[in-house]
């Protein structure tokens, strides 16, 4: 799973929804440290140095009619697995994706 954060559009999107085994931000039309990064992302998470933190909400939300009852059974053993590696915050509502150039 990809959220794939367009810096020229300024537009997110969930890219291979259905493969819970990998998730980061891949960021086309600039670099990672680009200054338009943090307001592209700030609907759907925060920046953190290398990493963002995108909410699960923002997740279910990108993946849309993807998103039925057997997605979430996978979505939701994927965000177990953040939890048991520190990949989701203290909350419990965001997990923690390296950033990549696309």
């Amino acid at each position: 799973m990809i959220i794939h954060a367009d810096l020229d559009a300024a537009t997110v999107t969930l890219v291979d929804p259905a493969d819970f085994r990998g998730f980061h931000v891949a960021v086309a039309g600039g670099s990672t440290d680009d200054e338009r990064l943090a307001a592209v992302l700030a609907p759907h998470g925060r920046l953190d140095g290398e990493h963002a933190w995108i909410t699960t909400d923002a997740v279910v939300a990108l993946a849309g009619a993807t998103a039925d009852d057997e997605w979430q059974a996978g979505f939701d053993g994927m965000v177990a697995y953040a939890r048991d590696k520190g990949f989701l915050d203290e909350s419990g509502t965001a997990i923690r994706a390296h950033l990549e150039g696309a």
